[in-house]
Formats: C-alpha cells, sequence, structure tokens
C-alpha cells in the first residue's frame, strides 16, 4: 500500500497545480537580463499571465482540431485557465482561488547576474509561505476518508480526486493552514531571443515560487501519519478480502446445497 500515497499526492497536484489566471496585457519588452527577471516575477506576483509569458518560454505548445481551430494549450506553469474559448465557472473559480494563494506572499530578491553574450545566469533568492505539507495533509484527509469508509474506501479516493481542484473539500482548506516561510537560491538562466530577454523556466524555478508545494517532502509528523494510515488501510483491505471471501464462499453453498 506504500503506493497509494505516492497514487494520492500525483493525481492531486497534477489537478491542482494545472490552476491559473490570466490579466492584463503588456507588450513591454525587457532591455537586460535582471530587468526580464524582475519583470516576469511581479507579473507572476500579480498573476498577469499575458505578460509572464511574453517574458519567460512558459508557452509549450497548441493542439488544433481537424479544422485548425486551437482546442488545448499546453504551459510548463499555470496552464488551464489560459485555454482557449474558456468560460469561467466553480472550477475556474477555484483554481484562481488556488492560484492566488500560491503568490500572495511570494517576494523576491536577484542577488547577481553574469552575462556573457547574449545568454545571462540570474541568481534569485525567493521567499514565499512553506507549502511544502499541504499536499501531505491533504493525503492523510483523503487516507482518512478511505480507512473510515465503507468497503475497499476506493469511492472516496475517486471522490476526492474528482474534487481536488474544488474549493469545497479540496486542497484550498490546506493551503490557508499552511505556516511559516521558505527561502530558496535559485539559479535563472536568460536567454535574448529575437532580440528580447526570455527567462527559462525550470523545475527548482517552480518549487521555488510555489514554497515546495509540490516537491513531496513532508515533514516528519506528516510522514508518520501517512505510514500508520497506510497501516491502517491496508489491514482493513486484508479483513475486507476475508470477509469477501466468506460472502462469497456462503453464496456457493446456498447454490451448490
Amino acid at each position: 500500500m506504500k503506493g497509494l500515497k505516492k497514487i494520492i499526492f500525483m493525481a492531486a497536484a497534477i489537478c491542482v497545480c494545472l490552476a491559473a489566471c490570466s490579466g492584463k496585457k503588456s507588450t513591454d519588452y525587457a532591455e537586460t537580463p535582471e530587468a526580464a527577471v524582475q519583470s516576469a516575477m511581479e507579473a507572476l506576483q500579480t498573476l498577469d499571465l499575458e505578460t509572464f509569458n511574453a517574458l519567460t518560454d512558459n508557452y509549450v505548445s497548441t493542439e488544433r482540431n481537424w479544422l485548425g481551430i486551437p482546442v488545448r494549450r499546453r504551459y510548463r506553469v499555470f496552464s488551464e485557465l489560459q485555454q482557449p474559448g474558456i468560460l469561467e465557472g466553480a472550477k475556474e473559480k477555484a483554481n484562481r482561488a488556488f492560484a492566488e494563494k500560491i503568490v500572495e506572499n511570494l517576494t523576491w530578491e536577484i542577488t547577481g547576474a553574469e552575462t556573457e553574450g547574449e545568454r545571462s545566469v540570474i541568481s534569485v533568492r525567493i521567499t514565499n509561505t512553506d507549502m511544502s505539507d499541504v499536499m501531505g495533509r491533504y493525503t492523510v484527509h483523503v487516507l482518512e476518508k478511505m480507512t473510515d469508509g465503507k468497503g475497499t474506501g476506493l469511492k472516496e479516493l475517486f471522490e476526492e480526486i474528482a474534487e481536488a481542484d474544488y474549493d469545497r473539500g479540496g486542497v484550498l482548506p490546506y493551503l490557508d493552514e499552511a505556516e511559516g516561510s521558505v527561502t530558496t537560491d535559485v539559479v535563472v538562466t536568460v536567454c535574448r531571443e529575437n532580440g528580447r530577454w526570455i527567462m527559462k523556466i525550470t523545475d527548482p524555478l517552480i518549487e521555488a515560487f510555489m514554497g515546495n508545494f509540490g516537491a513531496g517532502e513532508f515533514s516528519g509528523e506528516v510522514k508518520a501519519r501517512i505510514e500508520e494510515l497506510e497501516e491502517e488501510y491496508e489491514k482493513k483491505m486484508v479483513q475486507w478480502g476475508e470477509d469477501f471471501g466468506s460472502r462469497i464462499g456462503q453464496w456457493l453453498e446456498g447454490i451448490f446445497n
């Protein structure tokens, strides 16, 4: 059952980590690598995703239907609310709330820069709310429901994953409970492309500005509780299997006797 924790964590993280918002349009481009990083971080902090995309390599690709009409766009971060023809409903509002919470306490400081030709390496110190335990506490919540639920508890698992990106019963309450702060030094590469300085999005950068939200490293307390619940759930499944086998045996006896 050790893989159960990973399934819950990955499924929920995929749901919520695609959330995003887009904001005001900007056609201004940074004249220096440092300015590009500063402007990109400012756009990120205010969820001005159009400006953020213009200053970074966040955009990946566009999928089109047979008529050539865009049906899906891929971004490295904050993707779901940048989709073609999207209307804001309950899911989008929850995603917006998630994104706002992620960047609510985001701060940064450029601590160094080395530029050679059309490539620059920028050192950035990023501070945000410590969200490393958020998905761990959410995993505890799901495992508790599965352990306390009837039968195998898989119904509770599927319901939770389906609603992971919604405000009701999802991840947002655990974001609200996040405490403390975490500071990470990140090295960012900025390249000059088509006359513009473009900041490259990397996994360390994403982890830093999201306060280690999806890093998968939980505190000792949360790890211990997850292991305890996994053991309880494993015992429950063994008992369920024995009970199920007994019921099948009784059913067969009733047929043939």
